[in-house]
C-alpha cells in the first residue's frame, strides 16, 4: 500500500500547478468523492482507466473485428454471387449499428452479477482496507 501512497503523492505533486480556481476544485473533490474516487482510491482509478483505454478496449475491438470477418466470410461462402453484396452490406451495418465498442463496454450490466465481478470487489475492498 506505501507504493500506491507513493504513487498518488507523485501524481499530486506533478499536476497540482494545473489547479487556478481553488472554488471549482473543492467542488470538482466533491463530486469525485461522491463517486467514490478518494484520495486512497485515486491511483486505483487512474490505473483502471489505463487498463480499459490501452488493454481492455483495444482487445475487445479486435475481438468485434474477428466476428465481423467471420460473420463476412460466412456471408462470401453461402451466399450465392448475386445476394453476396447486399448480405455483407448488412452485416457491415450491423456491426457499425450494434457493436459499437464503447456501447457494449459501458452500457454493459450484466457483468456486475458474475462470480468473477464479485470476486474482484471483494479483492478491491480488501485491498482499500
Amino acid at each position: 500500500m506505501e507504493h500506491v501512497s507513493q504513487n498518488v503523492n507523485a501524481f499530486i505533486e506533478t499536476y497540482k500547478e494545473h489547479v487556478t480556481n481553488e472554488a471549482e476544485f473543492t467542488i470538482f473533490k466533491a463530486e469525485l468523492n461522491d463517486r467514490g474516487v478518494t484520495p486512497e482510491t485515486a491511483y486505483l482509478f487512474i490505473k483502471g482507466h489505463y487498463l480499459m483505454d490501452n488493454i481492455f478496449k483495444p482487445a475487445f475491438k479486435l475481438v468485434v473485428k474477428a466476428n465481423q470477418r467471420s460473420d463476412i466470410g460466412y456471408v462470401v461462402a453461402n451466399t450465392n454471387a448475386a445476394s453476396e453484396a447486399g448480405r455483407r452490406q448488412q452485416v457491415l451495418n450491423h456491426y457499425k449499428n450494434n457493436c459499437n465498442v464503447d456501447t457494449l463496454i459501458f452500457q454493459a450490466e450484466e457483468y456486475v452479477r458474475g462470480a468473477y465481478w464479485q470476486k474482484m470487489i471483494k479483492k478491491m475492498r480488501l485491498a482499500c482496507s
